[in-house]
């Protein structure tokens, strides 16, 4: 990065069975973080895992990251991991 150059925004996102966590970061520097219910991809209904991702995200502020980095639970089931990729492209 060039000096002076804004470091890129980063979300991090671990969505559990049980809970979730998101954590917002810029230059290596946490700004923000949130938790909010589980959210597994592969086993609770799309509509309820988007209101969970939805509001972990706004708890943030609704930021707009340079990318994103998820671990979560569900996404290692083929179906799952599809769900995950359009639900956080849409966010």
């Amino acid at each position: 990065m060039k000096p002076g150059a804004e470091a890129p925004l980063v979300l991090g996102l671990d969505i559990g069975g049980s809970s979730s966590r998101a954590r917002l970061a810029e230059g290596g520097r946490t700004l923000s973080e949130a938790s909010a219910p589980g959210a597994n991809v592969a086993l609770i209904d799309p509509g309820v895992v988007e209101e969970r991702l939805t509001s972990l995200i706004e708890q943030l502020g609704s930021p707009h990251p340079a990318t994103c980095c998820a671990g979560a639970a569900g996404a290692e089931v083929p179906a799952g991991k599809r769900r995950l990729e359009e639900l956080l492209a849409r966010l």
